[in-house]
């Protein structure tokens, strides 16, 4: 298997269910910012760990009871 060019890590292939609705609004998203030259599938894969970031940093605490700093 060739190597990658764009420097990335080792990644896994994962397919998910959205709604077309969904993607369409993700793909509105990636062309209206900096990334429109991303693919798809990479600008996902973008939104899911900034979602994530956000997601232990904000709702995890509160999910666990313990107040924000």
């Amino acid at each position: 298997m060739p190597r990658r060019k764009d420097e990335s890590g080792n990644t896994e292939t994962l397919r998910i269910r959205i709604s077309p609705e969904l993607k369409g609004l993700c793909n509105d998203a990636r062309l209206a910012g900096a990334h429109r030259r991303m693919a798809e599938s990479s600008f996902v894969g973008y939104l899911i760990e900034i979602g994530l970031e956000k997601y232990r940093a904000s709702i995890l605490p509160l999910e666990q009871g313990q107040e924000n700093p």
